[in-house]
């Protein structure tokens, strides 16, 4: 009787480790999304270096197309531990109002290119502001090579035929996302 006791405690000591070992090691597998825009796969990337001349451009079925854009979508993950021991779990998306910027392209910028316009969509909701829906054909995004999750901006640039339009490069609106692009940083540096 009391060799099957501790058996019992045994196997249940046994399960219970293994069960803790198993969620530990889902919860250091899993990540967490920050985005809460939905951007769609666009036309064309065009990666800028220090200047809006000196640019690369990538189509949709380029080789380096497909790894910007899974960079760019896999800098918004981060591990669920990570996130919770830095007390950065829940960071949400921000949609900011600024007056009439030009980006100064000194650093490294991409450029998500849509051929239609695209709806400003914010926490799965269309933006509106003063009854009127914002739309895109132009995401930028802005670069920091440094290795830690921050908030990063990203240029939203209305089409041409918008009357919030001043320039190809000049948005009045911004999202401000929590993300590292460290390495999408090095990856478009390697390009």
């Amino acid at each position: 009787m009391n060799k099957t006791k501790k058996i019992k405690i045994i196997a249940t000591i046994i399960l219970s480790l293994v069960a803790i070992i198993t969620i530990g090691l889902i919860v250091l597998s899993t990540k967490t999304t920050y985005h809460g825009i939905d951007f769609c796969r666009p036309s064309q990337i065009i990666v800028y270096y220090n200047s809006e001349t000196n640019n690369v451009v990538f189509e949709q079925g380029d080789e380096y197309y497909n790894k910007i854009y899974n960079s760019i979508v896999d800098a918004y993950k981060q591990p669920i531990l990570s996130a919770f021991l830095s007390n950065k779990l829940f960071k949400d998306v921000k949609i900011v109002k600024n007056d009439a910027t030009a980006i100064k392209f000194d650093g490294i910028f991409i450029s998500f290119v849509y051929d239609l316009p695209q709806a400003v969509k914010y926490k799965n909701k269309m933006y509106i502001d003063g009854g009127e829906t914002y739309w895109y054909q132009t995401l930028i995004f802005s670069l920091s090579h440094n290795n830690k999750f921050q908030y990063n901006q990203i240029a939203i640039i209305p089409p041409e035929n918008s009357n919030k339009y001043v320039d190809k490069y000049t948005y009045s609106i911004h999202y401000k996302m929590y993300s590292n692009f460290k390495s999408t940083y090095s990856l478009v540096n390697n390009i």
